[in-house]
């Protein structure tokens, strides 16, 4: 195993920090809902915002997972295989897929924020360039993989 940089060694920790906060902020979304929405508890709109909340805490969850997986494989002195491709490819799934329940629950709390359209662009923009890395990475590795098989 290489070293890997400081940097590398601090996100992935960074990366395990993360995920370790948003789990504790979805068990803690019941009390800070109100707060974070100015909707009072037993509303409607409350409890479709506590659903959002809860979705887009679990679909994080999963964006973080693959990130600390792709950050895992640079620091292990192999970004350049299979697993960082397969990885990027969901990244970029989660978004997209992230960007479409936004737009839903858009449509569905008929609410129109400024913010949640505009992540909601960026979800979906950050997915598609997601999967032009992961093809990007798709030739580098097959180029490592047949340059390794050359020598």
């Amino acid at each position: 195993m290489k070293h890997a940089p400081k940097l590398s060694r601090f996100m992935e920790g960074a990366t395990w920090f993360l995920m370790v906060f948003d789990v504790l902020l979805m068990v803690c979304l019941p009390w800070i809902t109100e707060w974070l929405t100015s909707q009072l508890p037993g509303s409607t709109l409350y409890r479709q915002y506590l659903i959002f909340l809860y979705v887009t805490g679990v679909f994080a969850e999963l964006v973080l997972w693959q990130c600390r997986g792709i950050i895992r494989n640079v620091n292990l002195g192999q970004p350049f295989c299979k697993d960082t491709v397969s990885r990027l490819r969901r990244l970029g799934t989660v978004c997209l897929v992230l960007a479409a329940i936004w737009l839903v629950f858009v449509i569905l709390l008929e609410v129109f924020k400024f913010l949640m359209a505009f992540l909601m662009i960026m979800f979906a923009f950050i997915g598609l360039i997601l999967f032009v890395f992961a093809e990007l990475f798709a030739q580098a590795t097959a180029y490592k993989e047949e340059n390794d098989m050359t020598i």
